[in-house]
């Protein structure tokens, strides 16, 4: 059995974590063995076990403080519970099972404890820069103890976990940073791209568009990309340029206001685009821009790329690793520097080139090099 350990996962609803299901939907394909997902959520959760793309998924409902205040605190009867649950729906890890988590907490406990009982392969996947979560949740009044707590958790039992994967070296630097032993035990697994969903239509394209998908967080920093949309208009009011937002978030608000005040009506707004129609969103555009200066990696750089769309990005981001050294002049700005990117982006504009994507970042090649090299190796 592979089985996954996830906080969050798609559902008929919702397509939050839609890497997620393409990994564990080549997993399956690649392997010899049943695939199952565990889906982590709170305990006041309402969603029932479901089937997605032939991908089985079990709920398992946390009993835990609410906001991530001291996540885990009742760590020992929810490994009770969890054993019961296993029995009741007639899971069977064995020695042969690999068991791959997701995110530090909660998978981290859970991996302990099965490693513990069952001795098997045991994998936790870090998604984000901030690897222990230090800056998650809201109440802030013990965050200095609460942080304290989560590193000594983390240092007693992340040597349960036989390999941890970084979705870009930068990830991995920040983990090392606090454990220089997990170096030895860690390595890279790029969120690879399913070209069978990501791929180039050879549109034509009469306007030059610039896309952004991404929540309206402050990392984000959508407003960069607002500025620099500006300052073209300002000065080049004679070309064609339009520049369309996808996502909702708490800085929406102020963006739609600033691109209101300054009459910019080449930017708009969308709320959302159905998961399976992102690949026409991508080829309408000639380039995908995303200015967020806290990044592990990036799965929308990959997407846009797969489809043949260029895209610029911000320097020191998991993502510039998987920029050739030639483009990275052209395709990576400093933080914040809404003047390097309307330059950047008028770069673009005069030259409407494609681009040809790598193929080493191919979902089917991430995962099998991953499962060569990993996974069943020494077996």
């Amino acid at each position: 059995m592979y089985l996954f350990l996830t906080p969050f996962f798609p559902n008929q609803k919702s397509f939050r974590g839609s890497y997620l299901l393409d990994q564990s939907i080549e997993i399956n394909k690649q392997i010899d063995d049943d695939v199952l997902v565990i889906i982590l959520c709170s305990f006041f959760s309402k969603n029932k076990s479901y089937e997605i793309n032939g991908i089985k998924c079990e709920v398992f409902r946390l009993i835990d403080f609410p906001s991530f205040f001291f996540p885990g605190f009742f760590n020992f009867l929810n490994q009770i519970r969890f054993n019961q649950f296993l029995t009741k729906k007639k899971i069977m890890i064995t020695s042969e099972s690999v068991v791959h988590g997701h995110i530090n907490y909660p998978s981290l406990h859970f991996l302990k404890n099965i490693k513990k009982k069952y001795n098997c392969k045991t994998i936790l996947q870090h998604h984000a820069l901030d690897v222990l979560q230090f800056k998650t949740g809201r109440i802030k009044l013990l965050k200095t103890i609460q942080n304290k707590w989560i590193k000594y958790r983390f240092l007693k039992d992340y040597l349960f976990v036989d390999l941890h994967l970084g979705v870009s070296q930068k990830v991995l630097d920040n983990l090392i940073n606090i454990v220089p032993q997990i170096k030895q035990r860690s390595c890279i697994l790029y969120n690879g791209v399913d070209t069978s969903k990501f791929y180039p239509l050879n549109n034509t394209l009469l306007t030059f568009k610039i896309g952004c998908v991404a929540n309206f967080w402050p990392l984000k920093d959508q407003m960069t990309l607002i500025k620099s949309i500006e300052l073209i208009n300002n000065k080049y009011s004679n070309y064609d340029i339009e520049c369309v937002f996808v996502g909702e978030g708490p800085t929406l608000k102020i963006c739609k206001e600033y691109v209101a005040k300054n009459n910019m009506l080449n930017v708009k707004f969308i709320d959302s685009i159905n998961h399976d129609k992102l690949n026409d969103f991508y080829n309408d555009l000639s380039l995908f821009v995303l200015p967020s200066f806290y990044e592990a990696l990036g799965c929308v750089y990959l997407e846009s790329w797969s489809t043949g769309t260029p895209f610029i990005a911000v320097k020191n981001q998991g993502i510039e690793e998987l920029i050739c050294a030639d483009n990275k002049e052209m395709q990576l700005i400093t933080k914040g520097d809404y003047k390097e990117l309307s330059k950047k982006i008028l770069h673009f504009y005069h030259i409407k080139k494609r681009v040809v994507f790598n193929q080493n970042y191919n979902i089917k090649n991430t995962i099998g090099k991953f499962l060569k090299q990993t996974i069943y190796l020494n077996d």
